[in-house]
C-alpha cells in the first residue's frame, strides 16, 4: 500500500515540496494577518458590547439613586411646608386670642 502511494508521489516530490512551501508562505504572510485582524475586530466588538452593557447597568443604578434622592428631597420639602403652615396657623391663633382678649378688655373698661 505504501509502495503504491510512494510510486505516485515520488515523481512529483520537488513540485509538492515547493507547492507546500509556497502555500505556507502565502498563508503566513497574507491569510494569517487578515484572520488575526478579523478576530481582533470581533473581540473589540464584543468588548464594546460588554462595556455598553456595563454602562447601561451603571446608568440604571445612577437613575435609581437620583430618583430615590428626589423622593427624599420631596418628602423633606413637604414636611417643611407642613411645619411652616402649622407655625403660621399657630401664630394666627395666637393673634386671634390676643385680639379677642383685647376686645374683652375694651368691653370691661
Amino acid at each position: 500500500m505504501i509502495t503504491v502511494l510512494w510510486e505516485h508521489v515520488a515523481p512529483y516530490g520537488w513540485l509538492l515540496t515547493f507547492t507546500g512551501l509556497l502555500a505556507y508562505f502565502i498563508y503566513n504572510n497574507l491569510i494569517k494577518p487578515k484572520l488575526e485582524s478579523i478576530r481582533e475586530s470581533q473581540r473589540l466588538i464584543e468588548k464594546k458590547k460588554f462595556d455598553e452593557d456595563v454602562h447601561a447597568r451603571i446608568a440604571a443604578k445612577l437613575e435609581a439613586a437620583r430618583q430615590a434622592q428626589q423622593r427624599h428631597h420631596d418628602a423633606v420639602a413637604e414636611e417643611a411646608k407642613r411645619a411652616a403652615e402649622e407655625a403660621a396657623r399657630k401664630k394666627l391663633e395666637q393673634v386671634e386670642e390676643v385680639y379677642w382678649f383685647l376686645n374683652d378688655v375694651d368691653k370691661l373698661l
